[in-house]
């Protein structure tokens, strides 16, 4: 979506094929996603420029081999670039620019046999969500363009939105409070997305009012989602309490040799308010509901 944004031009061409296909219909389904060739280069050129993974998953080789010149040793860690492979000049025109149009004339394919492309991996053991991946990006993506046009908030121009990418929430977390200065200037109240909006000034950015943390407009919306999450951490907390209490009681009650409850036990049904109910004096051993201890 940020790189249509960018490039309006890519954008119009996309909701014009879909505006073609389902013009009669109205809305989008699966049914006709086949005859979206143009969006299918879209998805193969946002693959090729944001792969999801750009260091694919590691592998070891189980025996020494040699390739090319490099001798690589059993059992070695081996991990492929593959955003730099996707990126490689030498493979690629214009490789840093979004250009779906670029597969108009190529059978070049994300599916593990062209390795100038390889954003599932290749080979026996490529990623298998690619058959279940494929479809969750046509289908919401071809929505969101048919019923919406789209463009960057009031006052910013395209060459503005900044592109570069972070590791993922962890690892921005971890590079915001890794730096004393930075640290310094966030008040604890301040929300993830403040942070990384004050870290990082432009990337953290939406596509209209109301969904942009740094928006003026966005009305809170984080700090109210925060304290949201802030009390299911709370409830969930206290249900675990609660497990580990029942837990405790069971595990005694099924070697239960006295006549009274112990103090510790009678205080930790008190606990739960009444939730569990137990006898109050050891059942008789030929009790024929009675269970075996484990």
């Amino acid at each position: 979506m940020a790189e249509m944004i960018k490039k309006p031009k890519v954008m119009e061409a996309a909701q014009s094929e879909f505006r073609r296909v389902y013009g009669n219909k109205g809305y989008v389904d699966e049914s006709e996603l086949h005859q979206l060739i143009y969006l299918k280069f879209i998805i193969k050129e946002t693959l090729r420029l944001h792969p999801s993974l750009p260091l694919l998953v590691p592998r070891s080789n189980r025996e020494a081999c040699q390739i090319m010149r490099y001798h690589i040793p059993a059992n070695l860690r081996i991990v492929i670039n593959a955003w730099a492979i996707e990126r490689d000049p030498r493979y690629w025109v214009d490789a840093e620019r979004f250009m779906p149009e670029r597969f108009f004339d190529s059978s070049i394919d994300y599916k593990g046999i062209n390795f100038e492309l390889i954003p599932f991996g290749a080979g026996r053991r490529m990623c298998p969500g690619i058959a279940f991946a494929t479809p969750k990006m046509e289908l919401p993506l071809a929505k969101l363009l048919y019923h919406f046009d789209w463009k960057l908030p009031e006052g910013i121009n395209n060459e503005e939105l900044d592109m570069t990418e972070l590791f993922g929430t962890t690892e921005a977390i971890a590079e915001i409070e890794s730096r004393d200065e930075s640290t310094k200037n966030l008040s604890q109240n301040d929300s993830l997305a403040q942070v990384l909006a004050k870290e990082h000034p432009g990337r953290v950015r939406g596509v209209g009012p109301g969904l942009c943390p740094t928006n003026p407009s966005y009305g809170g919306q984080t700090e109210k989602y925060q304290r949201q999450i802030e009390q299911l951490q709370a409830e969930a907390a206290e249900k675990t309490k609660k497990i580990q209490i029942m837990e405790n009681i069971v595990r005694f009650l099924v070697r239960w040799q006295g006549d009274d409850l112990p103090p510790e036990i009678a205080s930790e049904m008190d606990a739960l308010g009444g939730g569990v109910a137990v006898p109050q004096t050891r059942p008789s051993s030929d009790d024929p509901d009675l269970l075996s201890p484990p």
